[in-house]
C-alpha cells in the first residue's frame, strides 16, 4: 500500500493531473479524468510540425529497485524514472528532412512537441519532449489492394530523455503546420517500385512489412548505450510462378552452390512513388543475398491456385533519401542536441 500510494504521487507529479490513453489505430482517444476526447495531434520534431492521424507514449514511470533486508525480506523503492518510448504513424513525406538525416547519422537527438486537440481542432494539452531519438521505421504491407488511409502509412519510435505534460493556458493558440511543395503531392496513394540491378522484378505482387532498427552500442566507459548503425529486418516479397524464373537460378547458385560471398550480393532500390510515378521516399539496400525462394501451394483439393513464390532475402545496409524533394526541404535546419561523449 506505501508503494502503491508513493509510485501514484510520483506518477502525479510527473505528469500532471491528467492521465490520457492513446492506440495507434484509427477512432478517437479519450482522456478519462477531463471527459473530453483527443481527434487530432500536431507532432512537433526539430522545426518541422505535421498532423498526424495517431501516436501512443511519453509516459513517466517510476523505476522500481527492489533491496533484500538482512532478514530476508525485500525492501522495494523508486529510484530515478523513465520515459515510455513514443510512437508516431506518419505519411510518406512528413518529416522527410528528420528521416533521412537520421538513417545517415547527421541527425542525432532533436526536442519536440505533441499538441492534442478536440473535436473543434481546440488545443487542449502539449507534451514537451526533450531528447528525441528515432530508434525504428516501420513501413506498410506494400501490394496493389485497396487499404484504408491510415494503412499507408509508416510508425516511427522515438526514445525520449524527458517528458513533461503542460495544460496549455486557455488563450493559447496552435501554432501552424509546417507548409510543403504546392508542386508536389503530399498524400501517397500506395503506389511502388522494386528493383534490383540484373533482375526482373516488375511482377512482384506483395512485399511484407519492412522495420528500420537502430542498433545502440555499449560505452567502454560505463553502462550507458550510444547510437549505432541501422538493421532492416528481412525483405520478403511474392513473386507469380512464371516470373520467379531468376530468382530461382539466384537462390540455387547463393544457396546450393554457396556461392554466396560479397561479390555475389546485389543491391536492390524500393521507391514509393506517386501517381506520376515520381519518387517520395526512397529505400536504397546494398549486400542483399537470397535466403529462400519457396513455393507457396495448397495441400487440400480444390483448393485455389499457388500465390507464387515467397522470397525472403537479408539487407545489410540501408540509405534513405527522398531523390526529388528541393534542396531548402532537405537541408531545413534541425535543433539538435549536443552529442553525448562516451
Amino acid at each position: 500500500m506505501r508503494l502503491g500510494r508513493l509510485v501514484g504521487r510520483v506518477l502525479g507529479i510527473s505528469l500532471g493531473v491528467v492521465a490520457v490513453g492513446f492506440s495507434l489505430g484509427p477512432g478517437v482517444n479519450r482522456d478519462t479524468n477531463t471527459g473530453f476526447d483527443f481527434y487530432h495531434y500536431l507532432v512537433e520534431i526539430g522545426d518541422e510540425r505535421q498532423m498526424v492521424s495517431a501516436l501512443d507514449g511519453g509516459f513517466v514511470s517510476g523505476n522500481v529497485v527492489s533491496e533484500q533486508t538482512p532478514d530476508g525480506s525485500n525492501n522495494k523503492h523508486l529510484s530515478g524514472t523513465s520515459v515510455d518510448p513514443v510512437r508516431v504513424r506518419m505519411q510518406i513525406q512528413q518529416f522527410t528532412p528528420f528521416l533521412t538525416g537520421s538513417f545517415n547519422n547527421t541527425i542525432g537527438k532533436v526536442d519536440g512537441r505533441i499538441y492534442y486537440l478536440d473535436e473543434s481542432s481546440r488545443l487542449r494539452l502539449q507534451r514537451d519532449l526533450k531528447g528525441m531519438l528515432l530508434r525504428e521505421l516501420s513501413l506498410p504491407s506494400l501490394n496493389w489492394a485497396g487499404k484504408n488511409p491510415w494503412e499507408l502509412e509508416m510508425v516511427a519510435t522515438f526514445d525520449v530523455d524527458q517528458s513533461t505534460l503542460i495544460a496549455p493556458a486557455p488563450e493559447a493558440s496552435l501554432p501552424t503546420a509546417t507548409a510543403g511543395d504546392p508542386n508536389r503531392p503530399r498524400e501517397w496513394k500506395g503506389s511502388w517500385m522494386f528493383s534490383i540491378p540484373g533482375m526482373e522484378t516488375s511482377n512482384a505482387a506483395v512485399i511484407e512489412p519492412i522495420t528500420l532498427k537502430r542498433q545502440m552500442v555499449a560505452s567502454t566507459k560505463d553502462a550507458s548505450t550510444k547510437p549505432g548503425g541501422w538493421n532492416c529486418s528481412n525483405i520478403v516479397l511474392t513473386m507469380p510462378p512464371g516470373g520467379a524464373g531468376e530468382f530461382i537460378a539466384w537462390h540455387e547458385d547463393f544457396v546450393i552452390k554457396g556461392n554466396n560471398d560479397d561479390k555475389h550480393e546485389r543491391t536492390c532500390v524500393l521507391d514509393l512513388i506517386d501517381e506520376n510515378r515520381t519518387t517520395l521516399l526512397r529505400f536504397a539496400g546494398t549486400g542483399v543475398g537470397i535466403i529462400s525462394c519457396k513455393l507457396e501451394q495448397p495441400i487440400t483439393p480444390n483448393a485455389a491456385a499457388p500465390l507464387g513464390y515467397r522470397i525472403e532475402m537479408y539487407v545489410e545496409n540501408v540509405q534513405v533519401s527522398d531523390p526529388n524533394a528541393p534542396k531548402n526541404i532537405i537541408n531545413a535546419p534541425i535543433k539538435v542536441l549536443p552529442a553525448t561523449r562516451f
